[in-house]
């Protein structure tokens, strides 16, 4: 029969929590392992946190380009209109009738390749590289000197000669894009594609149609390159741009964890290594997890490997790292971990060794102690006699409901 004194716990199959493990305490095995370790070497290449976020800060010092004054932009989706070869205009006169000076005529002409319009009882006027307005004073000038009462000219662009590009990548619109005359800059072409959605990384690539032009990259997340983005001379016909993809906005997190998956990042472009880990279901259960592996894309292209001491960062003795979309974050097997998780596997859960505390349990195994030990009714008889020797009291009176 068992004691009522001592605390019953009911024995249940139940592997133990996160740091409860004993690897650590099989020498032998853990022997065995690091003899095949030392045997059979077993290298680390990772990088500190440290020393990742100092080769990033590197590289973003080589590639930062000197600031632009704001007067040195090239701005022609602000500038106005110039008339150039090719485009189709429409022309109205007010004056030309006599009978009626307030009959409009209007001819419809395009600008030839040498930059004229060709009027009826004028002849060729010059108007490219002028905006209306000054292409309207032109045409007035050139009637006055056979006109002697003054003209109303208005002049009105109907198809403007077009400048077609190709964009390719990660945009709403590739293909063929078309650009008026002031709409050839790269951040309003890239507008016009819908290049700033959430599919686009802010790398761009532009690549002229000119042989001798070289390839230039920009990264419209850093200002800098906004600034020199805005100070490109305009776009050409044949121009291409490359609108490099991002990594789905999400990071990834692997290996040691219940749930591993693809984390989507917030609008913020950053989360932190802890909520990652809790978004993926947090560590294995029963597994005393000390380190991670993340894996980071470089601004050079180069993939980088940097060791974390989750341990300390769960303690709090270090500062939770920052994760930006594209990284991979892998919670790798140590010697503990195997060691752990194989007796954890073969020993544990074969043998049901493990205990836990269950206050349900508790209770029901301690009323059929209670029961066994009643049974004689010995327990009863005591209380009895104790309360016959106990003074009687007032018992106030209960009223019936």
């Amino acid at each position: 029969m068992a004691n009522p004194e001592r605390p019953q716990f009911a024995a249940q199959t139940h592997v133990m929590g996160r740091g409860q493990g004993f690897g650590r305490k099989s020498l032998a095995l853990a022997l065995a392992w690091v003899g095949g370790v030392a045997i059979f070497g077993c290298g680390d290449n990772r990088v500190s946190i440290d020393e990742l976020q100092q080769r990033q800060m590197a590289l973003a010092a080589e590639t930062r380009v000197e600031k632009v004054e704001p007067p040195k932009f090239n701005l022609i989706d602000k500038q106005k209109y110039r008339i150039q070869n090719g485009d189709v205009l429409n022309l109205t006169i007010l004056g030309l009738q006599e009978a009626n000076r307030y009959q409009p005529d209007t001819v419809r002409v395009r600008v030839t390749p040498t930059g004229d319009i060709v009027i009826p009882l004028v002849g060729a006027v010059r108007v490219a590289g002028q905006d209306l307005a000054e292409a309207e004073q032109s045409i007035n000038k050139a009637h006055s000197q056979i006109m002697k009462e003054p003209l109303a000219v208005h002049l009105e662009m109907v198809s403007p000669d077009l400048t077609t590009v190709v964009v390719h990548g990660a945009a709403e619109v590739s293909g063929l894009l078309t650009l008026q005359q002031n709409q050839r800059g790269l951040l309003y072409a890239l507008s016009l594609a819908g290049a700033f959605g959430p599919n686009a990384s802010g790398v761009v690539r532009l690549k002229p149609i000119d042989p001798k032009a070289e390839e230039v990259r920009f990264d419209l997340k850093e200002i800098d390159d906004v600034r020199r983005a805005l100070t490109l001379a305009p776009l050409n016909t044949g121009d291409l741009i490359t609108v490099e993809a991002s990594d789905a906005n999400v990071i990834y997190v692997s290996g040691l964890v219940n749930a591993p998956a693809a984390i989507p990042i917030p609008r913020n472009g950053e989360l932190s290594m802890m909520r990652a880990i809790a978004a993926a279901g947090g560590f294995r259960e029963y597994l005393d997890i000390k380190e991670a592996t993340l894996v980071r894309k470089m601004p050079d292209g180069t993939q980088v490997q940097a060791k974390v001491d989750v341990e300390k960062v769960y303690k709090g003795e270090m500062s939770d790292v920052a994760l930006v979309a594209g990284d991979i974050l892998h919670v790798p097997h140590t010697l503990d971990t195997r060691l752990q998780d194989w007796v954890n596997t073969n020993v544990l859960r074969q043998f049901s060794i493990g205990v836990r505390y269950d206050p349900l349990q508790q209770y029901n195994t301690q009323r059929i102690i209670d029961q066994n030990n009643n049974q004689s009714g010995l327990r009863d008889s005591v209380l009895l006699n104790l309360s016959n020797l106990l003074l009687p009291t007032a018992t106030p009176p209960v009223a019936n409901p």
